[in-house]
């Protein structure tokens, strides 16, 4: 049994809402029953010589690749009426298909008509699976010293055309749904299909049925036996469960000390991607998934000796065993969501489970960090202190906190401070524009885009001076992003009166993604500042204000809020160059302010 790739082709995504696809008939069974591989292993055992005659049966049957395999599939119809099934038999022609995006021509050519059945569970259920496999196979190859016709066993193997390969699928899909069956688990939808040459014949116009219709298939498995000569071990990895990921990280490199030189960068000023890469896999390892076990496949980056490497990819699998599975892995975040657990009580009286749709303005909290500021509020203390153990632990908390945030955005601690407002990006806009304002006095003009939301709008009317309104981009293929060509006849027509520009990193209207480090480049090139509201940006797009070996890339100021990246209450957290602030005197004064 291998696990089909999911993409956006209709084909093969034709299970609307459907995350992850399944990976091994403990998924069938929507419980606990059978997600022990040696219960799974020992039911099959059971139907050996059930499968050796079923699968003795197809291989006498040719069903090649460019015929109808009627008589092959007469066999699979057969077999799935003495279970609870509603049987939907169709001749299907390549040719109607030839317009899909999929389609490719069949080899060899032919157009059928091709006989696939699709097995239907007479009991339906809200989620249901499907399993499919292949009923045709290739041509006979050169080589077979025996009848490829005609099934032998050698020494607990078992030899003909197809055994090893389609139709090994065909009969472990249907013993698994007899073993189901007669276990009173869920059955799954099982499909016996053509699948060679493209699957013009089979795979594509049965799935292209299904996705048109209400199937209720949340998952879906390829039944095909193991080609690696891992086997058995193959088979338990597949009714535990793997899952493959891929973890992008972007590092910078520190300031160049020789123009145009990468490699006279100070390497302690860089933030290596390796380095945090494989101390992050390490943790990953020893510390979350203690119980599941990791591969690291493919590890991409660097590109080259003497600098430090800003960005890497790494392509890892987890492999399930014991009581853990993906499934597992998936729910247990999703349940870490505070609040999704809650009911409401419904005009009608029913009881339904909230729904929660609205993370554009507050994203649910995490578990995770309304544990960790649980967790410190056992050493709560004032910072700034080290005069016992309490102020020690929340001094350097509070220092942790604001390098951790210089770290997420990656601004140069040298040149970056960030620092915290009571109420989400409103406070922190108002202060920084009040603080622009009175660093530059003699720029009298803001630029605002019109795809602003009123935090990013009205501080800077009320603190900042003349707003100017950029607009959007009409062009179908840019539409709704800032138009840059008007925003650099603005910043040429008033050069000596734009203090800076006021941007939105995401829509939280449009979803749409303004490129800041580029607009950033083309407002420097004017003296003007960037301002970049990432209220929505910070909890999906990865962020980076510095590092840049072009300096004008670099963000001036940047802000986000708590409520709106899965963190308790909604702290406004601002990152902006020191010599902004540094340059004009405090707004408020008070204590921790004096030196002498």
């Amino acid at each position: 049994m291998s696990q089909k790739k999911k993409n956006m082709s209709s084909r093969r995504d034709f299970i609307v809402g459907s995350s992850l696809t399944a990976v091994g008939l403990s998924s069938f069974s929507q419980g606990k029953a059978m997600t022990a591989s040696s219960n799974a292993l020992n039911l099959a055992e059971n139907k050996r010589e059930e499968l050796i005659s079923l699968l003795s049966d197809l291989i006498t049957i040719r069903s090649q690749t460019g015929e109808s395999a009627e008589e092959a599939q007469a066999l699979v119809n057969n077999y799935l009426s003495d279970l609870p099934y509603r049987i939907e038999r169709s001749s299907d022609r390549p040719s109607l298909y030839q317009n899909h995006p999929e389609f490719m021509p069949p080899n060899p050519e032919s157009d059928g008509p091709f006989i696939n059945i699709v097995g239907w569970p007479e009991k339906t259920s809200r989620k249901t699976s499907a399993i499919f496999s292949h009923i045709d196979t290739h041509s006979e190859d050169a080589g077979w010293e025996t009848d490829p016709y005609k099934p032998i066993i050698k020494k607990n193997r078992m030899y003909g055309l197809g055994t090893s390969d389609d139709k090994g699928g065909v009969a472990a899909m249907l013993i698994a749904a007899r073993i189901l069956s007669e276990n009173d688990k869920p059955l799954p939808v099982v499909m016996s299909l053509h699948g060679k040459g493209g699957g013009s014949r089979g795979s594509l116009p049965v799935f292209e049925r299904i996705r048109k219709q209400k199937h209720n298939i949340q998952s879906v498995l390829y039944a095909h036996p193991a080609e690696t000569g891992r086997g058995l071990e193959d088979v338990k990895n597949a009714v535990l469960g793997v899952l493959d990921l891929e973890m992008r990280v972007r590092g910078w490199r520190g300031p160049q000390m020789e123009i145009g030189s990468i490699d006279s960068s100070d390497w302690k000023e860089g933030g290596d991607a390796i380095d945090t890469s494989m101390r992050f896999l390490d943790h990953l390892e020893k510390n979350i998934l203690k119980e599941i076990e990791m591969n690291v496949g493919k590890f991409n980056g660097g590109d080259r000796i003497g600098s430090v490497p800003d960005k890497v990819t790494t392509n890892f699998r987890l492999k399930f065993k014991a009581d853990y599975n993906w499934v597992d892995l998936l729910k247990k975040i999703q349940d870490d969501f505070i609040g999704l657990d809650t009911k409401y009580k419904l005009a009608d009286g029913t009881i339904s489970p909230r729904i929660y749709l609205d993370s554009t303005a507050s994203t649910l909290m995490m578990g995770a960090a309304h544990r960790a500021s649980k967790k410190f509020l056992n050493h709560y203390s004032n910072t700034h202190s080290l005069l016992h153990f309490s102020a020690r632990i929340s001094t350097k908390t509070y220092a942790w906190i604001h390098n951790r945030i210089l770290d997420f955005v990656h601004a140069d601690k040298d040149e970056y401070t960030s620092f915290f407002m009571g109420s989400g990006v409103t406070a922190g806009m108002n202060r920084i524009a009040k603080a622009l304002n009175r660093l530059r006095p003699e720029r009298d003009i803001v630029l605002v885009s019109m795809m602003e939301h009123h935090s990013n709008d009205l501080p800077h009317r009320k603190h900042g001076g003349k707003v100017i309104h950029i607009p959007l981009e009409k062009n179908h293929q840019m539409a709704g992003k800032i138009n840059t060509e008007i925003l650099e006849q603005y910043l040429e027509k008033f050069s000596d009166r734009i203090n800076y520009v006021s941007i939105t990193g995401l829509s939280n209207v449009t979803g749409i993604i303004n490129s800041i480090n580029k607009i950033a480049q083309i407002v420097h090139k004017y003296n003007v500042y960037l301002v970049v509201d990432a209220a929505q940006m910070a909890a999906h797009v990865p962020i980076q204000m510095s590092g840049f070996s072009n300096k004008d890339k670099e963000i001036d100021v940047l802000l986000f809020s708590g409520h709106k990246t899965y963190a308790p209450g909604s702290p406004g957290v601002v990152i902006a160059r020191k010599n902004f602030l540094n340059a004009i005197e405090p707004e408020e004064v008070g204590g921790g302010m004096v030196d002498k």
